[in-house]
């Protein structure tokens, strides 16, 4: 990859954009979720994967016996006071550093350094200490100040008094183990200058929660998952944020990938075209499932094509377009080809049509006609639906990695529709990230609920139920596989309560997401509407 120049920061009169970031060290920790069938490396740069800017230039990723995943990055983007900012990188000068922030964005006395660190805790780890008495070293200093999750002798959860505070073994404190394993990591990005993408500080902490599964089923155990809590540290509201995570998968074999996305299941996914894989023999899928916040937008990009046009962005205003579902130029995706400057309509999705049916926009019938598009080496970059954070606020955004490999490289595809559906039932149960050890409700549910969609799959209309826990303004939308609403439910205010709702009769047969959307909360249900 090109180095990218140093952008200069322009010293400006507004108080919060005069800030000079303060100068940290980039993180240096790593570690590993190596339970179960993955192999996964952790950063604590916002970066996931790639190890190049520390160890090696090794895809760092395997499950299933081949390279899952190359490289992936976590992107935060939004406004503050009119200044559009955003917190981004692909493999080098990420825009994250290690450790909390106090109060009006600015760095803890300590500094960076002091928490630079990744801890992982197994549940055979917890089973040794009980046993034995002796803690690993990453047991025994639990941040449970820093935002850990742990739970005391009655299983209630353990509230912080102090960001110094550690787990109390001996008083019975225990961590929340999610699956068998899991990571925890702080990082912000205010520890230095914004070099890749020139921006300005969002003052924001991320607090990383990463989790690998073993003995707990085919499905999970070839999956992991990851909880970034974003914390809004500064004296000014985001507004109009967005959370992307960018990836160069490479999955298998280099440059021979096809992209898509599942709008309704919240999945965006990378499969081969139908030839052998040289790492994987029949070629595999692997997808990233957004189980809490759905997703607001799909792009693609491609390694060595121009950052003015469909390349990998680089800069804070490229980072800004394709975090809405644009090129890198600010022209939007149209539904045909590859999407750049193609005749079609005008859409937030790249490929959202089922490749397994040969269903056009997708990679496999790029112009409606058959025709395929030529795989090769391409990025995705998937974003959450658009959210606001008031000072001191905080959001999660849950993120799953889901692998499958079927007979073919479509039934690859159809294996993993159906992985993340099992995915998804384990994290609305709790299984992915149990409710007891949640210190606070997901931007998403908020106390707010839809119910499920009843009858369903259907051959006309459906029902169900959106639950407010306080007065809101709300819209509820069916919106279609292409990311196009197709049908609006209700729209405006509704009282705190349970309100029954009926979804119109004379949709097309085909796939939905049904979606509740308030200032607090982003709610979806899959409909599936059958002749």
């Amino acid at each position: 990859m090109r180095l990218v120049p140093l952008a200069l920061l322009g010293l400006l009169a507004l108080p919060l954009r005069a800030q000079t970031p303060d100068p940290c060290a980039h993180g240096a920790a790593t570690a590993r979720l190596n339970v179960g069938g993955v192999d996964a490396g952790l950063f604590n740069n916002g970066n996931l994967f790639y190890s190049s800017g520390t160890v090696s230039a090794e895809a760092d990723y395997t499950v299933g016996g081949g390279t899952g995943l190359y490289a992936a990055n976590f992107w935060v983007g939004g406004t503050v006071d009119s200044d559009v900012r955003t917190a981004s990188a692909t493999f080098q000068n990420f825009e994250f550093w290690p450790g909390p922030l106090d109060a009006g964005a600015t760095l803890p006395a300590q500094g960076c350094a002091a928490f630079d660190r990744i801890y992982s805790v197994t549940r055979a780890d917890v089973t040794a200490y009980e046993t034995t008495g002796v803690a690993t070293p990453d047991l025994a200093a639990w941040p449970v100040g820093l935002g850990a999750d742990a739970v005391d002798a009655t299983g209630q959860r353990v509230v912080p008094t102090s960001r110094s505070q550690t787990i109390n073994l001996g008083a019975g404190q225990r961590p929340v183990v999610y699956g068998s394993q899991t990571a925890f990591w702080v990082m912000n990005d205010k520890g230095g200058a914004h070099a890749w993408t020139g921006s300005a500080p969002l003052g924001i902490e991320v607090q990383v929660t990463a989790v690998a599964f073993s003995g707990q089923g085919a499905v999970l155990d070839q999956s992991t998952a990851y909880r970034y809590r974003i914390v809004n540290r500064s004296a000014v509201a985001i507004t109009d944020a967005h959370a992307s995570l960018w990836v160069d998968t490479d999955l298998g074999g280099l440059a021979n990938e096809y992209q898509g996305v599942d709008v309704a299941r919240g999945l965006a996914f990378t499969y081969n075209p139908n030839v052998p894989d040289p790492q994987y023999g029949v070629p595999p899928a692997l997808g990233y499932d957004f189980l809490n916040t759905g997703i607001g937008a799909h792009r693609h990009a491609y390694n060595g094509a121009s950052t003015s046009t469909t390349g990998d962005p680089r800069s804070l205003q490229q980072v800004s377009n394709a975090q809405r579902g644009l090129w890198n130029n600010g022209t939007p995706l149209t539904t045909s080809g590859t999407g750049y400057q193609t005749p079609g309509a005008v859409t937030r999705f790249a490929f959202p049509a089922d490749p397994v049916t040969g269903q056009a926009w997708s990679e496999v019938n790029a112009d409606g006609m058959g025709t395929a598009n030529l795989p090769g080496n391409k990025r995705s970059i998937t974003t959450t639906p658009a959210f606001t954070l008031a000072p001191g606020a905080k959001t999660d955004v849950h993120i799953a990695i889901v692998f499958a490999q079927g007979t073919s490289h479509l039934d690859s595809v159809t294996r993993l529709y159906a992985a993340s559906d099992v995915v998804q039932a384990a994290f609305d149960s709790g299984t992915v990230f149990p409710a007891a050890g949640e210190p606070d409700a997901p931007a998403s549910a908020s106390g707010a609920s839809l119910a499920a969609l009843r009858p369903n799959p259907t051959t006309r209309g459906a029902e169900t139920t959106l639950t407010l826990p306080a007065d809101a303004a709300v819209r509820v939308s069916v919106v279609d596989v292409l990311g196009r609403e197709v049908a609006v439910v209700y729209d405006g205010t509704l009282p705190a309560g349970a309100h029954p709702l009926r979804l119109p009769a004379g949709l097309a047969p085909g796939v939905y997401a049904v979606v509740a959307a308030t200032a607090e909360a982003r709610l979806t249900e899959r409909l599936t509407v059958t002749r």
